[in-house]
């Protein structure tokens, strides 16, 4: 996400935040901390094989969820807990990559100041040291406190999915990028990753992202328990 070679997140350096935000949601009563953690895993065990990515869409469409129906997360995430040893299909809402979409956008001028504040502070430097990452992360949590209603281990854990998603998108070029070209990198690799699922990818076209900004989202409501 940052402006330099010097300054990129490693790998790494991400296996630590997933790891440290998952083990504070651990011990959370909450179901949505929980949801979250679960989420969380899914990364912790990509990044263990060194290879691959979590797909792209559907980490949206999770922070999507997250920030606008957490009620529907709570509502999963009670059914499994209260269902061991059970294996569940899980599917988000059909709105909810165009409210993940919607929800960066909203968050994206604070982020930008944050990353690319401290990416220029630390001109210079050729190495990032451990903690740099999750201080991002750190910093960035406070914009997710200050937007949503929610508070610590979720904080963390949300700042952390958004830093990824995000250096996912712009492969590690947001700081050169403005907030358009940054929707269309993610509509880019939205599209990407659909026509990859789909084998039918010939050149893919970039997403119309910006136009998922003008439309008014469906509140999609929890199924009945």
């Amino acid at each position: 996400m940052n402006t330099s070679p010097e300054h990129q997140p490693e790998r790494e350096d991400f296996r630590a935040l997933v790891e440290e935000a998952s083990i504070a949601l651990d011990k959370s009563p909450n179901p949505l901390d929980r949801a979250l953690r679960s989420w969380l895993r899914v990364y912790s065990f990509v990044l263990e094989r060194e290879t691959g990515e979590v797909s792209f869409r559907d980490a949206i469409a999770f922070i999507g969820t997250f920030t606008r129906n957490p009620e529907f997360l709570i509502h999963q995430q009670t059914m499994v807990d209260s269902s061991p040893g059970v294996r569940f299909s899980l599917r988000l809402p059909d709105e909810a990559k165009e409210w993940g979409i919607r929800f960066l956008y909203q968050v994206m001028r604070e982020v930008r100041t944050i990353v690319c504040g401290r990416a220029k502070d630390r001109k210079g430097s050729r190495k990032v040291d451990a903690g740099y990452t999750k201080a991002l992360a750190v910093s960035i949590s406070t914009t997710v406190l200050n937007t949503l209603n929610v508070h610590d281990p979720a904080t963390l854990g949300l700042a952390t999915l958004i830093l990824i998603t995000l250096s996912q998108a712009t492969k590690n070029a947001f700081c050169k990028m403005t907030d358009a070209e940054v929707l269309g990198a993610i509509g880019t690799k939205l599209r990407q990753e659909e026509c990859r699922i789909a084998q039918q990818c010939g050149r893919a076209e970039p997403g119309n992202t910006a136009a998922v900004l003008n439309q008014k989202p469906r509140v999609k409501p929890p199924p009945p328990p």
